[in-house]
């Protein structure tokens, strides 16, 4: 028989709402995956707005003007950077109180 409690993180999908429309279904569906990661890292509930493929002026990908081979890098570096910065920011939180 499973046992009926488990301890550690839940396995079940972190509940998401899409707030704002955009241009871009990949953008879309890019944000909603990061607030979803970062919602069960963090434990607090999170909004993401992104646009990474949206072309600049010379029809160039912000993210291959910069150097990027693709889209999905400069993303996991902002989910990155976005973690360390939450993790700070709740670890302050917990101190002072």
């Amino acid at each position: 028989m499973p046992p009926s409690s488990r301890k550690g993180p839940s396995r079940m999908p972190t509940p998401t709402s899409q707030l704002v429309g955009g241009s871009s279904d990949e953008d879309m569906m890019l944000g909603q995956q990061m607030s979803a990661r970062l919602a069960k890292r963090i434990g607090w509930p999170i909004f993401v707005s992104c646009s990474f493929s949206d072309f600049g002026q010379n029809g160039v990908s912000p993210a291959l003007a910069a150097g990027f081979d693709d889209d999905t890098m400069p993303a996991a570096m902002a989910e990155k950077e976005v973690t360390r910065i939450l993790t700070l920011e709740k670890d302050k939180l917990v101190v002072s109180t």
